[in-house]
């Protein structure tokens, strides 16, 4: 816990949260995780295009600070990536299909968990 906690004192544009996959580093001052300026770097975005356009409210700063903490630490990224892959194929399926279209698909009405999860986190009083 101390050796990961001690990562950051590099970034100080980073910090420690807690969400509901986890701990995980993310963007001080924002609600951006590290891992989706690195998902949007590994889909073949430079800095300026993410800091300017995909992600505006970021500084190009910010964004190099992502960068640089995954060129630091990539295992703890690409987890949190490789895991989030198949969650976030479902959620676009999702919304592309339409839940009754993706009941059919999928065989069950649950929406994918992580949309569940968005909403849960981003409206507290909504029930789950």
């Amino acid at each position: 816990m101390l050796k990961t906690v001690g990562r950051l004192e590099k970034f100080p544009e980073l910090e420690w949260r807690e969400g509901p996959g986890g701990r995980r580093v993310g963007l001080r001052g924002t609600a951006i995780d590290v891992y989706t300026v690195v998902g949007f770097s590994k889909a073949g975005y430079d800095v300026q295009e993410i800091g300017q356009e995909l992600l505006p409210q970021l500084a190009t700063t910010q964004v190099q600070a992502a960068l640089n903490y995954y060129a630091q630490y990539p295992d703890s990224i690409d987890t949190i990536l490789a895991d989030s892959q198949p969650q976030a194929a479902k959620a676009q399926l999702f919304r592309k299909l339409g839940p009754e279209a993706y009941e059919k698909l999928m065989g069950h009405k649950a929406e994918p968990a992580v949309i569940r999860e968005a909403r849960t986190s981003y409206n507290p009083d909504e029930p789950a």
